[in-house]
């Protein structure tokens, strides 16, 4: 699957440490011992910004013991900073809430001490957390927020990096606002000279050319990219580039060239140990095979895939923590002798006045070394426990990843049974598809294939959402391809009803019952004499047609199993130029919100399309998904939502 290229991650300009005259982490450690005050708050800083996605766990570290210091120096521009960096090493461990709650304690100090860029760079890290959780309005609501903000102050370089964020966010969901972000923030970064940044942005246009089919101009941005990238020897970018290519010459069936880019990109990733990087590119290959039927080479390549991905999921931390929890328990111990030795010489100075007094400082020393001792003992068990918690803690956070490491592929595997959005545009030009899914995975999903004269379109609820959801949703599109492509099946009843047949089937092959199914909208429109054939499954078909809405009901039976099953019934309808095809899931209809919170309910959904029937596809999309948000207001999302709407 396609993605675009990493944006960077954005810190105050303090933090940028590439400018610093420590150019490297030997060089800070070294002069670490010889700072105070707020020298040394920074190369604490410093210290967890170099460490930030290279071992997070001294990251956290070195900001720990930064905190501790500024806050105890008073100094709360370098407690905001510091903030800022440690919310940076939490989102690039995936701890999103702690991540959060570092950037807003951040903005609450920026401002009371009225320091707008740092509200700013507090807002936009806000963004990347909430972009990262897939809450696009809240995302959307930091990133306007800091590209106003920075706009207002003529601050060039802050106001492209939202620009490029903005891309990202909008990859998603609108290729076509992802691309206009990107072709601006690349132009700023030229004119301010950020090369790099300028670079990723030209990369990400690429990637978008290629998924709209346009490979010239394609690959003119991402050789662009990989020329800049040889120059600077940025061996990951180098990965990247070469894989982005490879993606474009595959899409061309131009397989030779296709390979000789991946082989490349092997040799890279296999010295820089870009373990990840080589798993995609595996993959790739084992695609690519797989397409030419050469079976042997495609079962080589899936299983290295597979053994990167291991690897990658098998790497391990650093132990450096460790050696710099010794290093500063040594200089606490160096602090508490210093402390004693002066005890101790004012006690010989006082013991030539009177004897009474070396008495009582005997009695104090006792005990405060029998306080120390104490302290010392419980600190020990303290270490102990926290040592033991943080095992159990990394223990908890590896099973986490690999769990979601394996929804994130599935979700590959689930994206990859629907159609592109090239393919669908190429085929129902004048149409839209607005797509929800609750989770990362979905029960729902939408469907298309073409013979010589037909499109066949569908909108499927599958039962449940997430994990269960998507699995019985490969069941289902499977059927239908089934259905279509092998079985040549062309009345839209007997679709469903073959659909039926071979989804119980394969439920019958499980030794427990299965009562899994699926709702479905399913449309055949030939497309030189304009006849619609359409059949439901629960699910109903909406058209508009002279200004007037028509409901077409469905079968009142999911597919799947059911006590009395009939035969799907095919409703024909002749259709003119201009008329408005709607089928859809019932996740809109149910989500609850409102001033309310009551259900929005397929009557206010048919006034809002019917009243918006008039404008582009494209902007009726973004009415419904406008409307849906604003009802749904900070209630959860409740079902996965499916929408399709075709103009004739």
């Amino acid at each position: 699957m396609l993605r675009p290229f990493s944006t960077l991650l954005l810190f105050t300009a303090l933090t940028i440490c590439c400018q610093n005259s420590y150019s490297n982490i030997d060089s800070l450690k070294k002069v670490l011992p010889q700072m105070k005050g707020q020298e040394k708050v920074k190369i604490y800083r410093l210290l967890s910004v170099k460490y930030t996605g290279i071992n997070d766990d001294t990251a956290l570290f070195y900001c720990n013991l930064g905190l501790e210091l500024a806050k105890k120096e008073g100094l709360k521009e370098s407690e905001a900073n510091i903030l800022i960096v440690l919310g940076n090493a939490y989102l690039d461990r995936g701890n999103y809430g702690a991540a959060l709650e570092s950037y807003i304690k951040a903005d609450k100090i920026f401002e009371s001490i009225n320091n707008e860029q740092g509200m700013s760079t507090a807002a936009m890290n806000m963004g990347l957390v909430y972009d990262e959780q897939k809450l696009f309005d809240k995302a959307l609501k930091q990133y306007n927020y800091v590209l106003e903000k920075s706009k207002a102050i003529g601050d060039k370089g802050r106001y492209a990096s939202c620009l490029d964020l903005l891309g990202g966010l909008y990859y998603s969901v609108d290729t076509h606002k992802a691309l206009k972000y990107w072709e601006e923030a690349a132009e700023i970064f030229k004119f301010i000279n950020d090369i790099d940044r300028a670079m990723i942005c030209i990369g990400n246009i690429g990637i978008i050319y290629q998924e709209r089919g346009n490979y010239d101009k394609a690959l003119a941005n991402l050789r662009t990219f990989l020329d800049y990238t040889r120059k600077t020897s940025k061996q990951k970018g180098l990965v990247a580039a070469y894989h982005n290519i490879a993606l474009v010459y595959r899409d061309k069936k131009d397989y030779p060239n296709a390979i000789s880019y991946l082989d490349s990109c092997v040799l890279v990733g296999e010295k820089i140990k870009d373990f990840g990087g080589l798993s995609e590119t595996y993959h790739t290959l084992h695609q690519i095979y797989k397409e030419q039927n050469k079976l042997d080479k495609a079962l080589v390549y899936y299983e290295l895939s597979t053994g990167a991905k291991d690897s990658l999921l098998g790497q391990t931390k650093h132990n450096e923590l460790i050696e710099m929890s010794t290093k500063y328990q040594t200089d606490k111990k160096e602090t508490e002798n210093k402390l004693l030795n002066q005890q101790i010489e004012l006690k010989n100075v006082e013991s030539s006045r009177q004897q009474l007094a070396i008495t009582l400082i005997g009695i104090i020393l006792a005990i405060v070394a029998i306080v120390v001792f104490i302290l010392i003992r419980q600190n020990r068990i303290k270490q102990r426990i926290n040592s033991e918690l943080a095992e159990k803690n990394h223990i908890i956070e590896e099973q986490h990843k690999d769990i979601t490491d394996s929804i994130q592929y599935s979700k590959r595997i689930q994206e990859a049974i629907m159609p592109t959005m090239h393919l669908w545009e190429e085929t129902l030009a004048d149409s839209f598809v607005l797509y929800r899914p609750k989770d990362v995975l979905s029960g729902d999903f939408f469907w298309l294939e073409k013979t010589k004269d037909t499109i066949y379109f569908a909108a499927c609820d599958c039962t449940g959402h997430g994990v269960p959801g998507a699995m019985v949703s490969v069941i289902c599109s499977t059927a239908l391809n089934r259905s279509v492509k092998e079985f040549g099946i062309k009345d839209t009843g007997q679709i469903l009803d073959k659909v039926r047949e071979l989804v119980l089937e394969t439920f019958e092959k499980s030794e427990s019952s299965v009562q899994d199914g699926m709702d479905i909208s399913l449309c055949a429109i030939n497309t030189k004499t304009l006849e619609l054939k359409w059949s439901g499954a629960n699910n109903p078909l909406w058209y508009l047609s002279d200004n007037e809405a028509i409901e077409v009901t469905a079968n009142k039976q999911p597919i799947g199993q059911v006590d009395n099953p009939t035969p799907f019934t095919q409703h024909s309808i002749q259709l003119n130029k201009k008329d408005i095809i709607y089928i859809f899931t019932d996740g809109y209809a149910d989500q609850f919100g409102g001033p309310k919170g009551k259900k929005f309910k397929y009557k206010q959904l048919k006034e809002l399309l019917t009243t918006n029937a008039s404008k582009a596809m494209s902007e009726q999309r973004d009415i419904l998904l406008n409307a849906f948000n604003s009802w749904k207001g900070n209630l959860e999302q409740v079902d996965d939502v499916c929408i399709i709407g075709v103009r004739v």
